[in-house]
């Protein structure tokens, strides 16, 4: 016959192997170290939506007539030796602009106006699309401070955009490409081009400025790797900044704007950005990987 002390000791063994079942079931092994997508129905259509998806298709084609006005008749001509991005601005720029327009056209859609996320981040991608046509356009009309202003401004209202698709993942492929990517690619390249504008308002041109910007690197290439290390890994906005350091790199290296050390530095500094967003991709892979076994994801 059993014991008391047998039925005390099977009677704990229960107990602790409750506890331990109860414990694993309270755990969160598949919280993800981001947002996880909201996939609930779109809200009803209210008339607030169609007016902040239209303003955003206007600024984004303001962007663009302002781009292919200025590409066109050979009159933008922002000029910095140390940070110019001439050499690719006249094709960057229209590539940029149409993937907005894309990006304000894919906001029009029935399913997308009234989406949270289209709510939560459509204004930022208008007053960046309209603030940094503007710099445009006083940057071609010899206006330097005031373009830097706006370009400034826009590429706050990246910033600010970027924060709230981290807070709202996109829900599919579709979104990533034609909501995210287009804001943090203008978001990458608009840091280096508001430097440009930067260091021609202040005429801080020729060798003796080199540190200054090679300084103005560094504190970029920090701000776009903080944002490209985030949500699934920005490779958008590294490809932004990475080709503006390229162009800058490019101008220091062929034309003999600055000295040999900044050119380097120049492109080691977009690959820091590009290494951000890979590694940022590499830690949700493997926390994916994980929660496929049914493993906790690694904090």
């Amino acid at each position: 016959m059993t014991s008391d002390s047998d039925r005390q000791r099977l009677q704990s063994l229960v107990d602790s192997a409750q506890h331990a079942i109860a414990q694993k079931a309270s755990a969160s092994p598949l919280e993800l170290p981001y947002t996880p997508p909201d996939h609930r129905p779109s809200p009803e259509i209210e008339t607030l939506d169609w007016l902040r998806a239209g303003i955003f298709a206007l600024a984004a084609a303001l962007l663009m007539v302002t781009v292919l006005a200025f590409t066109s008749n050979g009159t933008w001509r922002p000029a910095a030796d140390l940070l110019s991005v001439s050499r690719i601005q006249s094709y960057a720029w229209p590539v940029i602009s149409i993937f907005l327009l894309l990006s304000s056209l894919f906001a029009l859609l029935p399913q997308q106006v009234s989406a949270r996320r289209q709510r939560a981040v459509s204004i930022y991608p208008s007053i960046m699309a309209a603030t940094m046509g503007c710099a445009l356009t006083f940057s071609a009309s010899f206006l330097p401070w005031a373009a830097v202003v706006l370009a400034a401004i826009s590429c706050i209202a990246g910033f600010l955009g970027i924060r709230e698709l981290n807070r709202h993942t996109a829900r599919n492929t579709l979104e990533r490409l034609l909501t995210d990517a287009p804001l943090s690619l203008c978001t990458g390249f608009s840091l280096v081009f508001t430097a440009q504008l930067f260091f021609a308002a202040a005429e801080w041109n020729g060798q003796t400025h080199a540190a200054k910007a090679l300084l103005a690197l560094l504190a970029l290439a920090v701000m776009a790797s903080v944002a490209a290390h985030s949500e699934r890994g920005r490779h958008a906005l590294a490809l932004g900044f990475v080709a503006g350091t390229l162009a800058v790199a490019l101008a220091q290296w062929l034309d003999g704007a600055g000295p040999w050390w900044l050119s380097i530095a120049s492109v080691l500094c977009g690959l820091v950005v590009v290494v951000a967003a890979e590694n940022r991709r590499h830690q949700i892979t493997h926390a994916e990987h994980r929660i496929a076994r049914g493993m906790p994801v690694d904090s």
